[in-house]
């Protein structure tokens, strides 16, 4: 071995080292100091419905925009169908970081202005430029005393479109309002899409009725009565999205129409200034027209002058809360000096070596091994055949009784214990470990929804798991992943930790469908929805202690268990014993 390092080996990882060093030293993914990270969410009521979240993405990236803050900012988005979002500042001056993203906010602000005015700018330089071709072309009609056969001036739009138009600017204004949060009319609802929102309120309703029969069975204070009602007020803010999500899609149509009839009218406008004067029958329009055309671009520009009020108003970017600050350790420093470290220590010890190594000795190479009796290897047990794993002779017997008070091998078993230690989740690792290595397919679940204790003590908690696939459905085996070096697959708790009544039969028979040779173990608590899976276990195993004090809870979850007719053991582990529970 010692042969294979020589100096042009560690001269050349010197080189590999170094290079490294300076392109971390050089990086802007690894800082090079300490730096604080200053978050806050934010709310602009013009994106994403006016600007889009992107330009904001885009305006921040600048270059000329970050020398204008002095800090490094970027976005990153909020919540799905809302106005909010979140800016981030980071430098290594606290205080710094804070006045910079004040300062973004405020440039945003004007950034957000001047984009959401651009079209109007232009409507009014359009309407501007009309006014000076009618004044025109009434001026040089008047001059040359011409008069019109038949009425080919400024033509308007007719009385149906004209009121059309005025009901689009009443509707309009009303569903501004209703969304900047004041009443709604009555016609707004009955214009919605009524299917969405009628599911939805079937959705309210039937949880505030499940609600109130738990208030009725236990407490309103109770921990079930309290999960309910967040389930409620969830399901309620879902509602009011909805009828925001809908009322916007609304408006954003009558705003489409009113654009539509409001561009019909310039080009009509726009025709009308444009007559040529050389033919007598070209003549002057009549005054009737004129004065509509008048009206229109004076109702025009005071609707733009209208928008254009709106929008300074609503083109602030707000914060939202308090600040977020974040320290971000100095990886970059780290790292280069690590590599650096490395570097020196290949260029010393290749330096050290001589440039080649003294061949073996004769005497080294051709030692006899004559004579040298070699050891003989001890020979292994044949492996003996049994369904029960010999490694952990604590659950060994109680498995071959539970094998034989069913009548066939073991294939499903909860582990039920007390939420918060872990001592449950260690009985859970050491049963399931004990099966792996006696060459058992074993299926691990977390079904401690709410405490996830198990998928904690594994590293998986904050990865989708058994709640969010009974909430919400999908493929069972993704939920699942393999723990390296044994034979388990897991599946953690997830993040969803109540249930309601929507959970899907077929999902759940397949979350718990075994094949021969696999044991399916599932660690629950006593809050653990256990109702759903105890029709389906073959047997329960519940950790207790001598003299256990059982809360009236538990003894009621304990007596259900035993009038299931389901095998009920305990196990201690401080005394490692295995006993008839019930």
């Amino acid at each position: 071995m010692l042969r294979l390092v020589n100096r042009p080996l560690l001269l050349l990882l010197s080189a590999i080292a170094a290079t490294l060093a300076l392109a971390v030293q050089r990086s802007n993914s690894f800082p090079q100091q300490v730096e604080y990270l200053v978050e806050q969410n934010v709310t602009c009521a013009l994106v994403p419905r006016v600007i889009p979240l992107a330009a904001i993405q885009a305006t921040v990236a600048e270059q000329r925009f970050r020398a204008l803050v002095g800090v490094d900012v970027r976005v990153h988005t909020g919540r799905r169908d809302d106005h909010h979002f979140g800016l981030v500042a980071s430098d290594a001056n606290l205080e710094i970081a804070k006045k910079g993203l004040d300062q973004s906010r405020q440039l945003l602000s004007a950034e957000v202005e001047r984009l959401a005015m651009g079209e109007i700018k232009a409507n009014r330089e359009h309407i501007a430029t009309l006014e000076r071709e009618v004044a025109t072309q009434i001026k040089r009609r008047q001059q040359k005393g011409e008069r019109a056969e038949k009425d080919q001036g400024f033509q308007s739009l007719s009385k149906k479109e004209s009121e059309r138009v005025f009901l689009l600017r009443r509707e309009v204004k009303q569903l501004e309002s209703f969304l900047g949060g004041g009443t709604p009319a009555g016609w707004i609802y009955a214009s919605l899409d009524r299917s969405a929102l009628e599911r939805q309120q079937r959705r309210v309703a039937d949880a505030e009725s499940i609600l109130a029969e738990l208030k009725q069975t236990w407490t309103p204070h109770s921990r079930e009565a309290k999960a309910q009602n967040e389930v409620v007020v969830r399901e309620k803010a879902e509602l009011l999205a909805i009828e925001r999500h809908l009322a916007e899609a609304l408006l954003d149509s009558h705003r489409a129409e009113l654009a539509a009839l409001d561009a019909k009218s310039m080009s009509l406008i726009a025709q009308g200034a444009a007559l040529s004067t050389t033919s007598p029958s070209e003549a002057e329009p009549k005054e009737a027209n004129k004065t509509g055309a008048t009206d229109w671009m004076k109702a025009k520009t005071k609707d733009l002058d209208a928008q254009a009020k709106r929008i300074k108003q609503d083109a602030a970017v707000v914060p939202l809360g308090s600040l977020e600050i974040e320290q971000q350790e100095p990886l970059g420093y780290w790292l280069t000096t690590l590599f650096w470290s490395l570097s020196l220590a290949f260029l010393i010890g290749g330096l050290s070596l001589p440039e080649r190594l003294p061949p073996a000795t004769p005497a080294l190479r051709n030692r006899s091994t004559r004579g040298v009796r070699e050891p003989e290897k001890p020979k292994s047990p044949p492996p003996q055949a049994t369904s029960v794993p010999e490694q952990d002779d604590l659950f060994a017997g109680l498995c071959q009784k539970i094998e034989h008070e069913l009548g066939r091998p073991l294939q499903r078993l909860i582990v039920l214990g007390r939420s918060g230690g872990q001592d449950r989740s260690s009985v859970t690792l050491r049963l399931a470990k004990s099966y792996s290595n006696a060459n058992f397919k074993v299926r691990l679940i977390d079904f401690d929804l709410r405490g996830g204790e198990l998928s904690r003590r594994i590293g998986d908690a904050s990865t989708p798991g058994v709640g969010d696939l009974l909430a919400e459905g999908g493929p069972v085996d993704e939920f699942f992943a393999s723990i390296a070096g044994t034979k388990i697959q897991f599946a953690p708790a997830g993040r969803t930790p109540t249930l309601g009544d929507g959970v899907c039969t077929k999902t759940l028979e397949e979350l718990l469908a075994v094949r021969d040779g696999t044991l399916l173990i599932v660690d629950a608590g006593f809050s653990s929805p256990l109702h759903l899976v105890v029709g389906r276990m073959d047997a329960v195993l519940c950790l207790t202690q001598p003299r256990q004090n059982w809360s009236q809870t538990e003894q009621q979850v304990l007596l259900a268990l035993r009038d299931s007719k389901l095998p009920l053991w305990g196990v201690s582990q401080g005394t490692q014993s295995v006993f008839p529970l019930l």
